[in-house]
């Protein structure tokens, strides 16, 4: 692409969708995790829920005078969000019951 319009639209959108890059990165973590003590509801309701609220908060945020800018916030935010959920979810269920691993068949003794 040479088009000098739409490089500038793509170098804003990566510069408000980065704002979730590193959460998403340990929200992969923090869902393999729970994924790995065969818990997948946790990463599934925190997957859906946020995915269903960008859409919205994205809208919401393309009406301010962000503008079209505003999607991309609000798909950063949505992503970040969401890390931050899972992420949380995981280290709090992890201090709870911390020997769910102890227990895998898995592990040597």
């Amino acid at each position: 692409v040479s088009e000098p319009g739409v490089i500038a639209v793509g170098a804003v959108m990566l510069r408000y969708t980065v704002i979730g890059v590193a959460a998403t990165c340990l929200e992969n973590v923090a869902m393999g995790a729970f994924r790995g003590i065969g818990r997948t509801r946790p990463p599934a309701v925190a997957s859906i829920t946020t995915n269903i609220l960008r859409v919205p908060l994205s809208w919401w945020l393309s009406t301010t005078s962000l503008g079209i800018n505003g999607v991309w916030l609000g798909l950063g935010l949505g992503a970040l969000a969401r890390g931050t959920w899972i992420v949380a979810w995981q280290l709090i269920s992890a201090r709870r019951d911390p020997k769910k691993d102890a227990d895998s068949p898995l592990l040597p003794e």
